[in-house]
């Protein structure tokens, strides 16, 4: 089905309020008016003039990549967001960059990895909370959710984040929450809650009410346009139920009710081995947890080289070949005497790298394990 913009449902409501426009005869002489660009194109383009004097301008780079967010042109932001990661990989807009850039490319693995740098780097919680959250919910990861949503509302009220609050209590089936939650927004005529509440009516399996609330808010011919999507919205897993009533993506028809790859990885790895699941959910949110170099850590080496934008592009064919093994890792290298291995990991112990090896074999990919010392410096590739 691929994207719906909700635009049309908020559309529809702005026109149920409007009054008719009145037609009146005779000809009417119209000023002819210049377009003048947007406030993001204008940003995009004075962010685009100061990386033509310096390339390497941090700020310059993450202005271009968030006006390009918000005129939703996800590659070009991705390539700004990457170029301030090379510049300073430890940069908390950047990180925050990707990791909204990765939410809307609905990635939530990356953009929880690039939210934890983040958090490394000094962001502030509250500012991380709600967007986090909306990865776990596009990971069905609901209770994580809504825990993240409760701790950014405690630093004060926000309608954004208490309607992805509701609609996470309506993914999870808790009705209850669903209305308590959506309650006051809706009494206060809050345009986006009732949006919210139509999809969380259709989520919880209330389709009448649902339609009943479309009908009675916006035109008929919007209504009839929305009310299709309503009637998916039960069919689809948690994660595209999210996706759809969060960010107005639908999957395509062939998708429907049919859980990522990616996101199984991701369960697989934090529920595969009962021993290991710690480990797994600090490999998957923090990156490689290379907080503490001083200790040894195990990894599995899957290549080696000079350059190492030909080990990333190594990296992005074996993710190919492998991606539920590889799904939750990202690429890092260990570099002695100008040559660096490309490595999966790290790995608790050097019996889950090991598995990890006998995992990728049965794809056709191979690598074996290697532990790295105390205090050797492995870096995160992208």
């Amino acid at each position: 089905m691929g994207r719906f913009s909700l635009l049309v449902f908020a559309c529809g409501l702005a026109l149920a309020g409007a009054p008719a426009l009145a037609l009146q005869d005779g000809s009417v002489s119209r000023e002819v008016v210049q377009a003048v660009p947007s406030a993001q194109v204008q940003a995009l383009n004075i962010a685009l003039r100061r990386l033509a004097v310096n390339g390497r301008n941090i700020d310059a780079l993450n202005d271009a990549g968030n006006a390009a967010l918000a005129l939703g042109d996800t590659e070009a932001a991705l390539g700004f967001f990457r170029r301030a990661i090379n510049v300073s990989a430890s940069d908390v807009e950047a990180n925050l960059g990707m990791a909204s850039v990765y939410m809307r490319s609905q990635r939530p693995v990356e953009a929880l990895q690039y939210f934890a740098a983040a958090e490394r780097a000094g962001a502030d919680m509250a500012l991380i909370a709600s967007d986090r959250g909306l990865a776990y919910d596009l990971l069905g990861e609901n209770t994580l959710a809504q825990e993240s949503y409760r701790s950014a509302l405690n630093k004060g009220a926000d309608p954004e984040i208490t309607r992805r609050l509701a609609i996470s209590y309506a993914i999870s089936g808790d009705r209850g929450s669903f209305n308590d939650v959506l309650r006051p927004l809706v009494l206060e005529r809050d345009v986006a809650a009732y949006r919210a509440r139509a999809f969380g009516l259709a989520i919880l399996g209330e389709m009448n009410e649902a339609k009943g609330l479309v009908k009675t808010v916006i035109p008929r011919d919007l209504s009839a346009r929305i009310i299709p999507y309503l009637e998916f919205m039960p069919r689809l897993t948690k994660a595209q139920q999210a996706a759809a009533a969060n960010l107005g993506i639908f999957p395509k028809a062939a998708e429907i009710g049919r859980e990522d790859s990616a996101i199984i990885a991701y369960r697989s790895q934090l529920q595969g081995q009962p021993a290991a699941n710690q480990a797994a959910r600090e490999s998957v949110e923090r990156s490689g947890a290379l907080s503490d170099p001083n200790t040894e850590r195990h990894w599995v080496q899957l290549a080696a080289g000079r350059d190492r934008k030909a080990l990333l592009r190594d990296w992005d064919r074996l993710q190919r070949s492998a991606s539920a093994e590889l799904a939750a890792y990202r690429p890092h290298v260990i570099t002695a005497n100008r040559m660096s291995r490309l490595l999966a990991g790290p790995f608790p112990d050097q019996r889950s790298a090991q598995d990890m090896v006998g995992r990728l074999s049965n794809k056709r990919v191979d690598g074996f394990t290697i532990k790295t010392s105390p205090g050797a410096k492995v870096e995160q590739i992208q």
